[in-house]
């Protein structure tokens, strides 16, 4: 609860400073002719989305989903709103509600599903979308280099060729991204449930993208 957090944070410092707060905090409607006491200008969101994916920061990605429905249907920025603005993305994508389920922002549910082959063509047209897939594209870490994957992949063939992002909870595996570089690119979406050891799970991912690396160094790029 984003309102709420700010209000109690705002309480905590105005109790820190000697100035008497009320008995409790409560959400209420702000007067229309409210003075601006100070605004507060965020980093870019091509730099927040990248912090977001490349160290899989939750929380992040739970504000992202709700200033997402905020920007699309107006403040304030709920999880329904996010929710809904994220269907209407879907849709336009050809991936229907009744396909997959959203129960978060960050994916920290067990509820939450989605099909490998409807991942895969999220990052296609992430990949076809000029204006902003090279920014999410770039976000995911790079193997052997960056965030969840910098040491998977470590003193890998697929180091510094494979972008992907992690997904995991106690018996859950994933992995979806790119290898390849230039117009010579393949995506895929890895999803495994039901895992009872992660390190051997782990190695299956690297060897996968270790022959993928390989495909993709032999294969000439195409002009663009």
């Amino acid at each position: 609860d984003p309102s709420l957090y700010a209000a109690l944070s705002l309480a905590d410092q105005l109790a820190k400073a000697g100035i008497r707060v009320g008995p409790g905090v409560r959400a209420g409607r702000t007067p229309l002719d409210t003075p601006v006491l100070a605004r507060h200008r965020s980093e870019e969101l091509a730099d927040i989305v990248k912090r977001t994916l490349k160290n899989s920061n939750n929380v992040k990605a739970e504000m992202l989903l709700m200033a997402a429905g905020a920007r699309r249907f107006g403040p304030p920025a709920t999880f329904r709103k996010g929710r809904h603005a994220l269907e209407a993305v879907m849709s336009e994508l050809g991936v229907e509600p009744g396909r997959y389920l959203l129960e978060n922002g960050s994916g920290l549910s067990r509820r939450s599903r989605i099909r490998p082959a409807d991942m895969v063509s999220v990052l296609l047209a992430l990949h076809r979308n000029r204006a902003l897939g090279d920014d999410v594209l770039s976000a995911l870490p790079l193997a052997g280099f960056e965030g969840t994957l910098k040491r998977r992949f470590s003193n890998s063939p697929a180091a510094g060729l494979l972008r992907a992002k992690t997904g995991t909870l106690n018996g859950v595996s994933c992995l979806s991204g790119f290898i390849g570089r230039g117009t010579r690119q393949t995506f895929f979406s890895l999803m495994s449930w039901g895992v009872r050891r992660f390190g051997p799970m782990y190695r299956a991912q690297v060897a996968l993208g270790e022959t993928l690396a390989r495909t993709a160094r032999r294969v000439p790029d195409r002009p663009a």
